[in-house]
């Protein structure tokens, strides 16, 4: 039988996290060309919340034991039931018998977090050795049929430093409100409060950006992504007009 020690991952325990990755091997980059296998090191709270919504499979941000138990098959966590009801249980902090996602990333023990971070790492490489050697190379589009997700939390990052003013990765209620607003998220006072503190995991009064990846609700995740869609479409129809009204000199 198992001991599991509930530690939210804000507490002082965690400061010590960089040194335990500091033994890791370096993670090396992903070019633009793809003539390589590198990939870019993904934050470990990314990896999490990205695994999580694979098993959510009805978007409710909510994950069963069944879910749950499913999840830690494929990444390789092989726990008897009992062992998987004990972390199952660790996790879920309201005991309401589902796991949040917000529950998800604070309580989720290291050893598992760290399963779900290399299982993330290894798909992503074989993905791309599959891309290397076809003979019809992956296009842009089909890299985001494969990786979703990913251009949820570029679209997420993106935006918030738009409206990180004093670059300082945070965002206060002001600059969080007006964000809401110019991606047409109809809030009233007493929502925007009511979403503001649901991503300040911290309670510090001011959005962190990796607070916003990891908590965003989903509803404003998307409105973020439709968003900057939108945006690309207005400036390549700009692009595109702007070029077809020049004149070559005869």
């Amino acid at each position: 039988m198992i001991r599991l020690v509930r530690v939210s991952r804000c507490s002082s325990l965690w400061s010590h996290l960089p040194i335990v990755r500091a033994l890791r091997p370096p993670q090396l980059a992903w070019t633009r060309s793809f003539g390589t296998l590198d990939l870019p090191e993904e934050d470990e709270t990314v990896a999490l919340k990205v695994t999580f919504k694979l098993y959510d499979i009805n978007k409710n941000r909510e994950l069963d034991f069944e879910a749950f138990c499913q999840l830690t098959n494929t990444i390789g966590m092989n726990y008897s039931e009992s062992e998987a009801r004990e972390v199952f249980t660790s996790i879920d902090d309201n005991g309401d018998g589902k796991i949040q996602l917000n529950e998800w990333v604070q309580f989720a023990p290291q050893e598992l977090a760290e399963a779900v971070k290399s299982y993330r790492d290894v798909t992503r490489v074989k993905i791309m050795k599959r891309a290397k050697n076809s003979p019809s190379p992956m296009s842009g589009s089909t890299l985001k049929n494969v990786f979703p997700e990913e251009e949820e939390t570029v679209a997420l990052k993106e935006t918030f430093s738009l409206f990180d003013i004093n670059r300082t990765k945070e965002l206060d209620r002001a600059a969080f409100k007006k964000l809401a607003a110019d991606i047409g998220m109809e809030y009233n006072d007493i929502m925007c409060e009511e979403v503001f503190n649901e991503i300040d995991a911290n309670g510090d009064g001011v959005i962190q950006l990796e607070e916003w990846v990891a908590n965003a609700p989903q509803e404003l995740a998307d409105k973020v992504k439709n968003h900057r869609r939108q945006k690309k479409v207005r400036v390549m129809r700009y692009s595109k007009g702007s070029l077809s009204s020049l004149s070559l000199p005869s």
